[in-house]
């Protein structure tokens, strides 16, 4: 079941199996050296899927940030990539978006390994890449309506 969530709407094991996830993919899996967590957890909507047993295995949070919009930490649990879930997440964070503000661009700084999956969902790429948290990226933007 799928969820958009502010912080103080989750439970603290919600919160939990979603931070769980995140370490699990960016600094366990792409062995980045980074924090995930941030102050952005504090502010942003937290999209998430939870499967039958209440575990989270997809993710992302979306938020504003200055003039535009923007969501990040996107992951899916390593056992259902391929599936077609990041399809459903991506739904879910452009939803997310559009609660948060219409009327805004949303930008992103996509790994350049998954430009090709964005640009399905109107996204365009405006920089060339560079490295952020040792691995390389890309800014993105997708214009509103």
């Amino acid at each position: 079941m799928w969820f958009i969530k502010k912080l103080a709407d989750m439970s603290s094991e919600e919160f939990f199996y979603c931070a769980q996830l995140r370490g699990k993919v960016f600094v366990q899996e792409q062995n980045r050296p980074i924090n995930d967590l941030d102050d952005t957890d504090l502010t942003c909507l937290h999209v998430f899927h939870k499967n039958d047993e209440g575990k989270v295995d997809a993710y992302g949070r979306a938020f504003k940030s200055g003039d535009h919009l923007s969501f990040g930490r996107v992951v899916i649990a390593k056992s259902l990539r391929g599936q077609g879930m990041g399809n459903e997440l991506m739904k879910h964070l452009l939803s997310a978006c559009l609660q948060i503000d219409p009327n805004l661009d949303i930008k992103i700084e996509a790994q350049e390994q998954v430009v090709g999956f964005y640009q399905k969902f109107g996204f365009i790429a405006s920089s060339k890449p560079y490295i952020h948290a040792n691995t390389p990226h890309v800014d993105m933007i997708k214009k509103a309506k």
